[in-house]
């Protein structure tokens, strides 16, 4: 597949039509050595949602009031989110595009753990995100430096000056509304 093809389709699969921000526009082309260096696979399918997927869940786990409740809010909030790419440990980065459908660059960025928590990222953009991430300084640094010579601007020299940055509008609310369905779903089942 061409890049070209890969980029319209990221856009329309992946980010409902609006353009790809230019981090991802420089780091598709090199998806494989990301997914190397990383373990974080960018993903451009259609229909992929393995974040929804429970088959793992025995029926009487399912049969459960909080898990199926969790179940269901986990559900309607990524609705509201755009996924781009998978870690290997099966934790996800989208952006936070709200009921109202933001437009992608007015959209925070989620990371959606192992452990079914939507939580923010402090990161401007996806290889921030990314960064966010990362453990242990000599780490950072090589893949800060990878990202420069993709032409991505980060402006930080550490991972304490990222984290040290002030988070971003509406960063919270997938994390915020997954918890108030949550309790609501609940209390409905009761």
């Amino acid at each position: 597949m061409d890049a070209d093809t890969i980029l319209r389709e990221f856009s329309a699969n992946r980010l409902g039509g609006d353009p790809v921000p230019d981090d991802l526009r420089r780091l598709l082309p090199h998806r494989e050595e990301l997914a190397g260096q990383t373990g974080i696979e960018l993903n451009w399918d259609k229909d992929w949602a393995p974040w929804l997927d429970h088959s793992y869940l025995r029926p009487e786990e399912r049969a459960d009031p909080g898990i199926a409740a969790n179940i269901r809010a986990i559900s309607e909030v990524s609705a509201c989110i755009a996924f781009v790419a998978q870690e290997e440990d099966g934790q996800y980065f989208g952006f936070w595009r709200g009921a109202e459908k933001l437009p992608i660059k007015k959209s925070p960025l989620i990371f959606f753990d192992n452990e079914g928590q939507f939580n923010p990222c402090v990161g401007s953009n996806f290889a921030e995100c990314v960064l966010e991430h990362t453990w242990g300084e000599e780490r950072f640094n090589e893949l800060r430096d990878w990202f420069r010579s993709l032409g991505i601007t980060i402006p930080f020299d550490d991972q304490k000056a990222l984290l040290a940055r002030e988070w971003p509008t509406r960063s919270h609310e997938a994390k915020n509304l997954h918890w108030e369905l949550q309790e609501l779903y609940l209390r409905e089942s009761k």
